[in-house]
């Protein structure tokens, strides 16, 4: 039985990984780097911040020795083109909502920084009911590795088989699963399809999920 629900962030509920991407482009771009688009759409955003940038770092050496310096250039052009912008996946907050006005325990578990989750609840308008979450900050390795979702599992005071895990990436499916808990794979219609291998329910829309589908 599930008595708790960990959501991932970035393309399950707050579509932003268009905008992530386009600012890398142009950081990279910016810093004398020769790519196209295509190289960029081609990263796995399924992982962790940090594995992302030493993807980034081994595909093009040498323009950002640090994370940080990265994300400092990219910050103000995220919040530039997201600016009164509504990045809320509509089905995905639907059914965030229907869980916390039920009072289920929900938390996040993503490979985004704390910044970046805390910004991301309030476009969710959930900042009163989800107060604590599960960065790459606050692990030492991200999706694939179980390691955040059973961090999430402990911070809902719930075993790993009484959560259930809703994942937009086959990377987050495969944490899931090695997490010992049950996934949703959210396979939104237009983008590139992921490996559904092992999803105990795969939906085009969150806002059709019924737990008796499971």
């Amino acid at each position: 039985m599930i008595f708790g629900y960990i959501f991932d962030l970035d393309g399950t509920l707050i579509d932003s990984e268009g905008v992530w991407a386009r600012c890398i482009y142009m950081a990279l771009a910016a810093a004398g780097a020769e790519l196209s688009h295509s190289d960029i759409l081609a990263l796995d955003f399924g992982r962790s911040c940090e594995e992302l940038f030493q993807h980034i770092q081994a595909r093009w050496p040498g323009y950002y020795q640090e994370r940080q310096d990265m994300e400092a250039w990219m910050a103000p052009r995220f919040a530039e083109f997201t600016q009164g912008q509504d990045l809320c996946i509509p089905g995905s907050k639907k059914l965030l909502w229907r869980l916390l006005k039920q009072n289920l325990p929900v938390t996040i578990v993503s490979g985004s920084t704390r910044k970046q989750i805390q910004q991301g609840i309030e476009r969710l308008g959930a900042e009163e009911h989800i107060r604590d979450y599960v960065s790459c900050e606050d692990v030492k390795a991200g999706k694939p590795d179980p390691e955040g979702f059973l961090k999430g599992a402990e911070l809902l005071g719930l075993k790993p088989e009484k959560c259930l895990v809703f994942e937009d990436k086959f990377a987050g499916l495969s944490a899931a699963k090695a997490a010992g808990m049950r996934c949703v794979l959210l396979q939104r219609p237009g983008l590139p399809r992921q490996n559904s291998r092992g999803a105990d329910l795969v939906l085009e829309d969150l806002a059709d999920f019924r737990l008796q589908d499971l």
